[in-house]
């Protein structure tokens, strides 16, 4: 094995699929990746099992073969490395020698026979084509209200499925539920709805740029493939809870407003609850004279009002909910909409804008206990 490419090639070759290697393991192997030379190209490739990254990079390749060299600190020692430079990685023995100018390096190998083989996609998945901002798009407007705790591993991932013929991605971590839709790309009517795993979400996102991505799901795999680099991911084998009637309410908006108005008020409000015990900091927001009041705090802390620009529908309009939820989601909103909200009595606060009719959010009342 013996190649060599600009360092700022191979940087990135390898700090692509860092995101695939874990941090800690008891598996030795996995902490490495796994490069293959061949004619003109390297692919370097990292995997925890669950996820798995091919990144490939063009390359002056001398002999042909495959490494198992350690991840981590390859990616930090060619990310050092100027750019521009030629870096020339060569087998020898039980090493990896790796050159740049001046620069030399001895890693060691482990056998490249014991790195895990990529898994196969199903022959019975759904494939198709989509445009990288779309499928970010979903992503990024829904990642935020998913669970991160280690209970329902049903909500720890975003629910990619059809709906009402279009492509549709929700989350939910019980507390809020976040949904997107955009147009069904051609030859994905028939694709299960899957849940795909929070980490998995980060990664895909993070390799999602310009141009179109090819999706491949199966029953237990999704693979997503942009030019020069294929994500694989396994599946969260359990089953998204209904969510239609948390959304089919009437559309009755009690209050209009933007998002980053409403936003600069939160954020001020988000200090009060710095350095308190208050786990689940509230607000109450309540229509008064044409605008939109908020108090927040607590009476044995700090606490303090704004009134916030809005448009009143209804003169008693009123929700009690948590900031810090709130905040999030008005952040995955487009600035230039007019954000409705509807209070349904208490009950689900619903978020809809007319200028963006493929998003839905939901947060639930935090009610005083």
């Amino acid at each position: 094995m013996d190649f060599s490419l600009p360092a700022g090639a191979f940087a990135k070759a390898v700090e692509t699929v860092k995101g695939c290697i874990p941090t800690r393991t008891t598996i030795p192997i996995l902490s490495h990746v796994l490069i293959t030379g061949r004619a003109g190209a390297i692919d370097v490739r990292g995997t925890n099992l669950e996820m798995e990254a091919i990144a490939t990079s063009g390359a002056d390749v001398a002999d042909d073969g495959e490494i198992a060299i350690p991840g981590e600190i390859l990616a930090g020692i060619v990310k050092r490395m100027p750019k521009s430079e030629l870096v020339t990685v060569k087998q020898i023995d039980d090493r990896a020698d790796v050159r740049c100018g001046t620069m030399r390096y001895s890693l060691r190998l482990l056998p490249n026979e014991d790195f895990p083989r990529t898994r196969d996609a199903q022959d019975d998945g759904v494939t198709f084509t989509i445009a990288c901002t779309e499928l970010r798009g979903l992503l990024e407007a829904t990642r935020y209200a998913l669970l991160n705790s280690e209970d329902r591993p049903y909500l720890q991932g975003v629910f990619l499925h059809v709906a009402d013929g279009q492509l549709a991605a929700a989350a939910s971590d019980g507390h809020r539920l976040a949904r997107r839709l955009c147009a069904l790309p051609g030859g994905a009517a028939d694709m299960p709805g899957v849940i795909v795993p929070g980490n998995a979400v980060r990664e895909i996102v993070a390799m999602l740029e310009e141009g179109d991505a090819t999706v491949t799901v199966g029953e237990s795999l999704i693979r997503i493939s942009v030019p020069d680099l294929t994500f694989s991911s396994s599946l969260i084998g359990s089953t998204f809870p209904p969510y239609d009637r948390l959304i089919s309410f009437e559309r009755q908006p009690e209050i209009t407003v933007h998002p980053r108005v409403m936003i600069e008020a939160i954020e001020r409000a988000l200090v009060l609850y710095q350095g308190t015990d208050i786990k689940m900091p509230a607000a109450i927001f309540r229509a008064a004279d044409g605008k939109l009041n908020m108090d927040a705090g607590a009476a044995r802390f700090d606490t303090g009002s704004e009134e916030i620009e809005a448009t009143i529908h209804a003169s008693d309009a009123r929700f009690r909910c948590n900031v810090k939820y709130l905040a999030e989601m008005l952040k995955v909103w487009p600035a230039d909409v007019d954000l409705d909200i509807q209070t349904n009595n208490d009950g689900p606060i619903l978020f809809t804008a007319g200028d963006a009719p493929d998003m839905t959010h939901i947060i639930m009342p935090q009610h005083k206990g």
